[in-house]
């Protein structure tokens, strides 16, 4: 059996610099040490001695851990039955070991009867991979950056991924990069991870090739239908909803997103002179391999009057180009200049922090100002953070927990105000209520830090709306005290002036228990937390209204009885008058001893006129107003 050392140089420079001979030196010290040296990096593996291939690797990760961190080996491993074998797999991972099938029951040979963990799995194109204790991946969810540094291509232009030349790279083709990513940032992290490693093991679009939405034609759409009505980065989001415009300038980039590159470009080039024809030719340039063009229609966008962020963004467009180029000097000074003209601009605040860490600042030194759901997800993917990808993820958890606790926070708040609240709810509010709290606290505690940042604010705009809520409540409170203020104020008048007051002590009792509920409540609106009484209220003022209506009733009765008394009252005064006049006249007659008087008062003429003056007095007593 053979073994062979494939180096993966982008990735071996990378982590190593100035040290990779002493990398190579170590590698080839502990192997020669074991096995026999055929050729540079070609070793032949004596019977029973691949095992100690595991001790090898453990070794060589001790020696250099400050180098690597989070990062496998910068190499990886064949093996072979024949001494000359040029065959290798199509796609690799870096620190792993490779073998055919014909390989195989050499390979389980060498490892019967040793006391050691070993896994044999299928890898791509027929390919297997031997899993030793040395090569098993770190406990982390992005475990496999490395994967990126071992295409045949030069990173690409918009995913940073080294399997594909930049002008295929498959975010091209993704016709909604924004609405994609805004579904990422929604997943859990973890999951984000296995999507992505299956769609590179698939080899389809997935959401690594569409992390960088800001450098696809796609987002030319926002630059050019929403640029001049936008101040700054903060003000951008993902699912924006962009015009479809027509003219040479719309053509031109429906035809740039659908990569028909020769028809956007007579498109924009018939309107050269517009600032959009020339951001859309320098991407026109930038496919076709034409870097130079492509700068020289950036110069020629810059030189003309624009919206803050449209300036910006050309400008962070100008230096990722001289970044790309390796010229990380003038790239820094163009990002810089872009920074100053907006602040929020995240695109050109993580090119920054990545030219630092390839400057050798700790990744602790800036890893606190990641708070946006998309500077994380941008780090989190960052293939260049390999190296430190334990420390960031550990500091992602940390930071998703610290969102999730804030909008747990909140949703405690709009929950709590909602429990205050369901009474005076009608059902339908309630069960709509419901479900949405439901929704949220699903999204904050099993979804990701986007969905978890939603969540929150919604929790916050549901406590605002709640309270708007117990403001229009609060309104109908003071509606429902204003009017029956107005009934107990007539009812407190009929009371002040009814005469029989000790005769009816039910009224007065009852028109007092009004008078301090209608008191105690005019107080509570003034109180500033009116939502945790609010039900309370609801039911006094119930309460008041049946005393009202029960008062009203009272107070019927009582008029009844009072009007009553006082027509009684008159007819007893208006009887005893006449009747005292007609005993008067009577006696006046019988004094003067007339004969036609003698005959006209007598008895029975006395009855017939107090008979009548007895229904004229109830007559006048009952068609007598009152009041």
């Amino acid at each position: 059996m053979f073994l062979k050392i494939i180096e993966i140089p982008r990735l071996k420079h990378f982590l190593f610099k100035t040290s990779s001979q002493e990398l190579d030196y170590h590698v080839e010290e502990l192997l020669k040490k074991t096995y026999k040296g055929v050729s540079s990096n070609f070793y032949q593996v004596p019977p029973k001695n691949l095992v100690y291939l595991n001790e090898i690797l453990y070794n060589l990760k001790e020696r250099f851990k400050k180098f690597l961190g989070s990062s496998p080996l910068p190499f990886y491993i064949i093996l072979s039955k024949e001494r000359d074998f040029s065959e290798k797999p199509q796609h690799v991972r870096a620190g792993k070991i490779y073998f055919q099938e014909n390989l195989k029951k050499e390979v389980l040979q060498e490892f019967e009867g040793v006391n050691l963990f070993y896994k044999v799995q299928d890898w791509l194109d027929d390919w297997k991979e031997l899993t030793l204790p040395a090569t098993v991946d770190p406990k982390i969810d992005f475990f496999y950056k490395d994967f990126f540094f071992t295409g045949p291509n030069p990173p690409c232009f918009f995913c940073g991924s080294t399997h594909h030349p930049y002008h295929k790279c498959p975010g091209l083709l993704e016709p909604q990069p924004r609405s994609v990513l805004e579904q990422a940032l929604d997943l859990p992290f973890s999951e984000t991870s296995q999507i992505i490693w299956q769609g590179l093991i698939e080899e389809k679009p997935n959401y690594f090739n569409i992390r960088h939405f800001y450098l696809l034609p796609e987002f030319l759409k926002i630059v050019f239908y929403r640029g001049e009505g936008l101040t700054s980065w903060s003000q951008l989001k993902l699912s924006i909803e962009t015009p479809v415009r027509g003219g040479n300038i719309g053509i031109g980039l429906d035809a740039l997103i659908k990569g028909d590159l020769n028809v956007a470009e007579s498109r924009f080039l018939e309107e050269e002179s517009d600032l959009k024809a020339c951001i859309g030719l320098t991407f026109v340039n930038l496919l076709k391999n034409r870097w130079d063009r492509a700068l020289y229609f950036l110069e020629t966008a810059l030189s003309q009057n624009t919206s803050n962020f449209t300036k910006s963004y050309i400008i962070f467009l100008k230096g990722y180009l001289y970044e790309y180029q390796g010229n990380d000097l003038t790239a820094k000074e163009l990002y810089q200049k872009a920074f100053e003209l907006d602040k929020t601009f995240l695109p050109v605040f993580f090119r920054l922090r990545v030219l630092d860490y390839l400057n050798d600042e700790p990744i602790d030194k800036f890893m606190g100002y990641f708070g946006h759901p998309l500077l994380i997800f941008w780090a989190f993917t960052e293939p260049l953070f390999i190296r430190d990808q334990e420390e960031l993820e550990n500091f992602i958890e940390k930071r998703i927990l610290e969102k999730r606790e804030n909008a747990l926070q909140r949703l405690k708040e709009a929950e709590d105000l909602f429990h205050r609240l369901k009474h005076v709810m009608t059902k339908d509010e309630i069960k709509e209520y419901e479900e949405l709290l439901k929704t949220l606290a699903y999204d904050i505690y099993h979804r990701g830090m986007g969905a978890i940042d939603k969540a929150s604010d919604r929790a916050l705009d549901l406590t605002l709306e709640l309270q708007a809520l117990v403001y229009n409540k609060v309104k109908e409170i003071n509606h429902k005290i204003t009017e029956l203020k107005k009934q107990y104020e007539v009812l407190a008048t009929f009371w002040s002036k009814y005469p029989y007051k000790e005769e009816d002590i039910i009224f007065g009792k009852e028109l007092k228990t009004l008078k301090n509920l209608l008191e105690k409540n005019l107080e509570n609106t003034k109180k500033r937390d009116i939502s945790q009484i609010l039900t309370l209220m609801f039911s006094e003022l119930n309460l008041a209204e049946e005393k009202v209506q029960l008062l009203k009733d009272l107070k019927d009765d009582l008029k009844r009885k009072w009007v009553f008394r006082r027509r009684l009252t008159d007819f007893l005064r208006n009887f005893l008058l006449l009747e005292t006049l007609l005993v008067t006249f009577y006696v006046i007659g019988y004094l003067f001893e007339d004969s036609f008087l003698e005959s006209l008062l007598t008895i029975p003429v006395f009855l017939i006129i107090s008979v009548v003056i007895l229904f004229l007095c109830l007559i006048l007593a009952y068609t007598k107003n009152p009041e």
